[in-house]
C-alpha cells in the first residue's frame, strides 16, 4: 500500500520533474512517467522519441528506470528502458540505484539491472 501511495503522489504532484527544463520537456517526461506506470511500451518508445529524457529526474531524484523498478515493472519493461538509454549506475537523492530500489521492492528485477562492466 506504502508503495502505491508514494506512486500516486509522485504523479499528482506539480513540479516534480528536477532541474531547469522547458515546459515541453517537462510535459514530455511526465508523459514519459505515466507511460512506464502503464507499461506501455509503444508509447515509452514514443515519448524518448519525442524527446522525453530516460534518464530524466523527479521527485526522490529518480529516473524512469527507478519509478519503473520501485513500481515492479514487467522485466520487459526494464529492458526497453535500459535499451532506450536508461542508465542503472544512476543514484538518487539516497545514494541508491536502481538495483538496490529491487533489493528492497521488486528483487526479481535484479538479473534486469546489473550495471555492466567494461
Amino acid at each position: 500500500m506504502k508503495k502505491y501511495i508514494l506512486i500516486i503522489a509522485i504523479l499528482l504532484s506539480g513540479n516534480t520533474v528536477l532541474g531547469k527544463q522547458s515546459d515541453e520537456t517537462h510535459r514530455l517526461n511526465e508523459l514519459l512517467h505515466d507511460a512506464i506506470l502503464a507499461e506501455n511500451h509503444d508509447l515509452i518508445k514514443e515519448r524518448v522519441e519525442s524527446g522525453a529524457n530516460i534518464n530524466g529526474r523527479r521527485s526522490h531524484n529518480w529516473t524512469p528506470l527507478m519509478f519503473a523498478t520501485f513500481s515492479c515493472a514487467n522485466p520487459e519493461t526494464i529492458q526497453l528502458i535500459t535499451t532506450l538509454g536508461g542508465d542503472p549506475s544512476l543514484l538518487d537523492s539516497d545514494n541508491k540505484t536502481a538495483y538496490m530500489i529491487a533489493t528492497e521492492e521488486c528483487p526479481r528485477l535484479l538479473p534486469y539491472l546489473r550495471i555492466p562492466t567494461s
